[in-house]
């Protein structure tokens, strides 16, 4: 009993040492439920369970821990938190044995506004649900998309806390009361803005863990002389010479941090391919869940790049891959999880065996092409954002950056030291 005491001191003495200086973590048991905040809390729970479930525990990884802490190998423990500032961003740091995986308080009621939007848009999804009753052109003004209203008010505000009215919106608000603002969606295109919120939250917990699962933040403190990943984040750029190789590494860490978190997002949504399908009440079809998906993990680059326009200088985005590449790579990973579970499935069956029909699969591609360029729809800025090119001409240049960048980072003593603390599980 008293080695357990002792082991959760020294985890929390470790995480006060790490979150304190961005004004400590909300206690989970403090968040209120049916909140935003709520949801992304449950949210990283089951992203922790995620990882080491699709990921072999290597000797000594537990479960058998409160809800957001796990054990890893060598006697390190992974612990979540969300930090208790209205900014827009998440972040991953290790002190000693420990380490976190943590988002700031504004990102769930951020992703859920601009998530809302997206389904209030009679343009965007239009094949899901009923569109009839919403509008073709939302609104939003010449210098801010619909939804984003609040993320330009945090970017415009960041030097100073918000107001104490909005900064009880953002730990209070839940979904209902977002999905009701500017008028209501019919139950499917409902589900599917929940599911979009959930997918988002989803995808920026998963890309954390992965900073320090595959041995990101191990590499940051020994070779870029920072304590933790989340200074790197929160940095300006370092003056150096080797500035541009730094953020090339920095953005090669990133690309490695989607695809941990997409791969996992896709292969469960392919899992769901294998149960039968149901179209009965206000659900989502699996077909269109992939999606929504793909909506999701597009929202929190998206977001990052318009606090960048709107706050008028550097942010964590210079280190990040362009917001169209990283656009082209959700479909590239999609595509990539695709085959995985059908190569999966047909070893598990001795013959070569498909998901989904041909049919099925022109469909998926069609409308995962479709909603992510629908976004485009939604305000000239959005367009401008994220979609600058045609998706060949895209997938193209893309393809380039990806062999620029392993190119420049080849010699990395930080990429070429990488030490994952969990490994694939064989099929």
């Amino acid at each position: 009993m008293g080695n357990s005491n002792s082991a959760g001191h020294s985890l929390n003495q470790a995480l006060a040492s790490l979150l304190g200086r961005y004004g400590g973590a909300i206690d989970p048991a403090a968040i209120a439920p049916d909140s935003a905040l709520r949801l992304a809390w449950d949210t990283g729970c089951r992203a922790l369970d995620q990882t080491i479930g699709r990921l072999a525990a290597a000797a000594g990884t537990a479960r058998d821990q409160p809800a957001g802490i796990i054990s890893l190998p060598a006697g390190e423990q992974l612990a979540l938190a969300i930090l208790d500032r209205d900014v827009l961003n998440g972040v991953a740091g290790r002190d000693g044995n420990t380490s976190c995986a943590a988002i700031f308080a504004a990102l769930p009621v951020v992703i859920a506004e601009i998530a809302g939007a997206i389904w209030k848009d009679a343009r965007c999804l239009h094949w899901i649900g009923d569109v009839s009753s919403l509008p073709a052109t939302p609104g939003g003004d010449s210098a801010t998309p619909p939804g984003f209203e609040l993320l330009r008010l945090l970017a415009a505000s960041e030097a100073a806390p918000p107001e104490p009215q909005v900064a009880r919106y953002l730990r209070t608000a839940g979904l209902t009361q977002i999905a009701a603002d500017r008028g209501g969606l019919c139950p499917v295109r409902a589900a599917g803005f929940a599911q979009t919120v959930t997918d988002a939250l989803h995808f920026v917990w998963l890309h954390e863990i992965a900073h320090v699962v595959l041995g990101h933040v191990d590499g940051s403190r020994l070779h870029l002389g920072s304590d933790s990943m989340l200074e790197l984040e929160m940095a300006q750029p370092i003056a150096r010479p080797a500035e541009r190789k730094v953020n090339r590494v920095r953005q090669a860490l990133e690309v490695m941090a989607d695809d941990f978190a997409l791969r996992l997002i896709f292969s469960h949504r392919h899992g769901e391919l294998a149960r039968p399908r149901s179209r009965a009440g206000p659900r989502l079809d699996p077909l269109d869940r992939i999606a929504t998906a793909v909506i999701g993990a597009a929202i929190i680059p998206l977001a990052l790049h318009a606090a960048e326009t709107f706050s008028g200088h550097a942010s964590p985005v210079i280190w990040h891959p362009p917001l169209w590449f990283r656009a082209q790579r959700i479909l590239s990973i999609e595509a990539m999880a695709y085959r995985d579970a059908c190569d999966a499935l047909s070893a598990a069956a001795g013959s070569r065996r498909e998901l989904l029909t041909a049919q099925e699969r022109f469909q998926v591609l069609t409308h995962c092409s479709a909603a992510l360029m629908s976004l485009t729809a939604l305000h000239p800025l959005v367009a401008d954002w994220i979609g600058p090119m045609q998706e060949e001409e895209r997938r193209r240049v893309g393809a380039r950056f990806l062999e620029d960048l392993k190119a420049e980072t080849a010699t990395s003593p930080i990429i070429g030291g990488l030490r994952p603390k969990l490994r694939p599980a064989p099929r």
